[in-house]
């Protein structure tokens, strides 16, 4: 199966974010791996204190096996941290966003 990353940067509770967290659940449910890159406003639903239906799946995700990581850059401006997150979501820089774009996935899709 594929290797699929999902650029996700809406606001947790907009229809784009839990919509592409849904089609994400699909494809991990039918064998292909699964990578989040959250930016901008999406940050906000990998925080542990987030009631957003966002997070939820989110959490479900990383229980199935999905990786996910947030822009260093838009988490600090939002005024959080590693600390501030779910268990199993990480923090990269532009770098490693180049990476998985480049070299680690087979297809990206973006929710913009």
């Amino acid at each position: 199966m594929a290797s699929l990353l999902f650029l996700i940067s809406s606001p947790p509770a907009s229809s784009q974010a839990q919509s592409a967290l849904r089609l994400a659940s699909q494809a991990g449910g039918q064998g292909h791996q699964i990578t989040l890159f959250l930016l901008q406003d999406a940050v906000l639903a990998s925080l542990k204190g987030s009631r957003q239906e966002s997070r939820q799946l989110l959490e479900q995700g990383l229980a199935q096996g999905w990786g996910c990581s947030c822009l260093a850059e838009d988490l600090a401006l939002r005024g959080y941290g590693e600390g501030d997150l779910l268990p199993g979501v990480g923090i990269a820089g532009y770098p490693e966003l180049v990476e998985h774009l480049m070299e680690r996935h087979d297809r990206a899709l973006g929710a913009f």
